[in-house]
């Protein structure tokens, strides 16, 4: 087998209708599609948190290092760190409630508590039936779908949002949607290296 079969599938994550956020998983022989409920959170780490701490920080020093001398940027500094800290806690939490809604809708065993959904994106598992065996151990049944079993998949461009449709061999259709640029490349690239042929731009 060759180095490049070996390598660890990518992961990415978009909005699935009627489900929320999803975290597709590419694997050898097909695609995951499996429930994230702390996408929000992640954001708030990811980029919330840099935000203050590169931007309105900084901005916020020159202010006060230009200005007359006043409180206004320290305040501006404890306002927006304040807000963040909120910010993060509710989305924690809303991650966490969903997390355990999911886990007690599928009368699941819970594991060790993560914050990827049901697997985390260093997962070792490279092939649909290994990642129907995990999961089906824990009690969830999440979609995995073969390659072969999806018969298309149509990309649509709207502005900045990229939406695909996979129609499967018995005539389902899953709607995967990325709102804004950042990750779409990625997103593509998984489907084109599991579909190939089968993705119809619109």
């Amino acid at each position: 087998m060759s180095s490049k079969r070996e390598r660890p599938g990518k992961t990415t994550w978009v909005r699935m209708a009627d489900h929320g956020w999803v975290v597709v998983h590419e694997l050898r022989d097909g695609i995951g599609l499996l429930p994230d409920p702390y996408v929000w959170y992640r954001q708030q780490l990811l980029f919330g948190i840099p935000f203050v701490l590169c931007v309105v920080v900084p901005l916020a020093i020159l202010w006060m290092a230009l200005a007359e001398p006043s409180g206004a940027g320290l305040a501006v500094i404890i306002a927006f760190v304040g807000v963040q800290g909120l910010l993060l806690t509710v989305s924690q939490l809303a991650g966490r409630r969903a997390q355990n809604e999911l886990w007690a809708q599928r009368g699941a065993q819970p594991r060790q508590r993560l914050i990827f959904g049901l697997l985390s994106p260093w997962h070792r598992l490279r092939t649909v039936a290994e990642m129907r065996r995990n999961l089906a151990a824990r009690g969830f049944t999440e979609p995995v779908l073969r390659a072969r079993s999806i018969a298309q998949a149509r990309v649509l461009r709207h502005g900045w949002t990229v939406e695909v449709t996979l129609r499967t061999t018995k005539g389902n259709e899953v709607t995967l949607v990325r709102r804004h640029p950042l990750g779409q490349r990625r997103f593509l690239r998984i489907l084109r290296r599991v579909l190939g042929h089968k993705i119809e731009p619109a």
